[in-house]
């Protein structure tokens, strides 16, 4: 599956904060009025770059009806020119231009004909006026016209020639915040509904409402300064082990409805490295697929209700949107109090892991730990730490019980399963001398330990920093 995405890019004809105060008015006029985050019904990226503003909200990527609004009255009060960048699966694209006498014009970067979308080159008279110093209309023509297996790379030339950031051509909420860390051009703006403060509330505010107010009883702190949009509820359990709930938005089905997945799970201050300033599936996991994991692996009573993958709640009526979430967090707190509450120690850390991502507890020679870029490989060091001496024979005999191998092709032999699986085995026992010898070696068994309490030091000062009191 290709990229879905939608950005708006406007001409910047006056200073930041003439650019700031006439938005502001815009959203005035909509009926908004600037808030704090957590009061949010309506929150906008600006990122300012030269010549141009780009613009990013959450909502186009299930509204395009909302860009087209937005360069059509930003046009209009600044008297400039905006467009927006609709990206379609990653074949196509569109670009829509509103020019400063409220006129349209359309160029397709790419190939829609899959779509039915037919070739647009748009009007010289609306896009020379905005290319970058020293670039022509023929260069425009040539980069929009340039077919190519993904239609970023197209879309990359075009930046090129308006003088936009590259990055930014077609960068989504997400990407937009990626970047805004510690980074003075890139602001974070939210409004609020101006007449019906009860009743206006976005989805992430409401999210934290209600996942806030049950989480908090149970030792959960949200994370504050998090420089992305999504909250972190973590509660530190024995000084050494997380747990942890959060959401990642998805595409929605449905215009005004927001679909989400909430995730949770357990981490160790172990972790070379734990990040939360991005999405939380690489730190957490679906709670539906934690379900399965902790049902297969006879952790977890199978009469216990299973989380739906995704939930679908409508974002325009904030008292159905409370009341969806508080049937969510019934849910996520069926599978939390009768499996991730009780993972308190370390030891039963690695059967967790060992349950739920089996990748990560894979041990390589220590000095590959310490380098490699997978940072969640690095709890695999538990296993030293805890001088667990499994050597996982059992779990790969049970693992393939009853398989028939079938993935291993159409027409498996007993050859193809017997030099499967002693591959298998022969990695395990492999990784398990490795583990003996990080276990039995004093020397080399020092420095896995200094190595992982430097990386827990490093964590309990970044809890610090957001927040928590640990």
């Amino acid at each position: 599956m290709g990229r879905f995405s939608t950005t708006v890019h406007i001409k910047n004809n006056a200073d930041r904060m003439r650019f700031v105060n006439t938005f502001c008015d815009v959203m005035k006029k909509r009926g908004f009025v600037p808030c704090a985050e957590d009061e949010a019904a309506q929150s906008y990226l600006f990122a300012f770059g030269e010549g141009w503003v780009t613009l990013a909200n959450d909502d186009y990527k299930d509204n395009p009806k909302k860009s087209s609004d937005d360069i059509r009255e930003v046009s209009a009060a600044l008297k400039t020119s905006a467009f927006s960048v609709e990206v379609v699966d990653s074949d196509f694209a569109i670009m829509t231009l509103c020019a400063p006498n409220g006129k349209e014009d359309r160029v397709v970067v790419g190939d829609g004909s899959g779509y039915d979308v037919p070739e647009m080159a748009g009007d010289r008279k609306h896009w020379e006026p905005l290319l970058a110093d020293g670039k022509t209309w023929e260069q425009f023509s040539e980069a929009a016209a340039a077919q190519e297996v993904f239609v970023e790379d197209a879309l990359g030339k075009v930046a090129d020639v308006l003088g936009i950031d590259p990055y930014y051509i077609d960068a989504d909420h997400d990407e937009v915040l990626e970047k805004a860390d510690g980074n003075n051009n890139i602001t974070a703006f939210h409004f609020k509904n101006a007449t019906e403060k009860s009743k206006s509330m976005s989805f992430n505010a409401a999210f934290v409402k209600v996942f806030g107010e049950g989480l908090e009883p149970l030792g959960f702190k949200r994370l504050k300064n998090l420089k992305n949009k999504y909250p972190y509820f973590v509660r530190v359990v024995n000084g050494d082990i997380l747990h942890a709930v959060s959401y990642r938005q998805t595409t929605s089905p449905k215009i005004g409805y927001k679909e989400f997945e909430v995730c949770c799970g357990v981490v160790t201050l172990y972790r070379r490295k734990l990040d939360f300033t991005v999405e939380p599936q690489g730190l957490l996991t679906n709670t539906s697929h934690l379900y399965s994991y902790a049902v297969e692996g006879g952790k977890i009573d199978p009469s216990v209700k299973k989380p739906q993958s995704y939930y679908l709640c409508n974002a325009n009526d904030s008292e159905e949107m409370l009341r969806k979430l508080e049937l969510v967090f019934d849910d996520t707190m069926g599978l939390f109090l009768n499996y991730i509450d009780k993972i308190t120690d370390l030891d039963s850390c690695v059967e967790y892991f060992y349950n739920t991502q089996r990748g990560i507890m894979h041990l390589y020679p220590f000095d590959e730990f310490i380098t490699s870029r997978y940072t969640s490989k690095s709890e695999a060091l538990l296993l030293v730490k805890t001088r667990n001496m499994d050597d996982g024979v059992e779990r790969l005999k049970n693992m393939y019980k009853d398989s028939d191998f079938s993935f291993l092709g159409m027409k498996v032999t007993q050859e193809d399963i017997e030099k499967y699986l002693k591959k298998r085995y022969d990695r395990r026992a492999q990784e398990y001398a490795y583990r003996l010898e990080m276990i039995n070696d004093p020397e080399l068994n020092k420095r896995v330990l200094d190595e992982m309490e430097r990386c827990k030091a490093n964590n309990v000062e970044l809890l610090k920093s957001y927040g928590l009191d640990i």
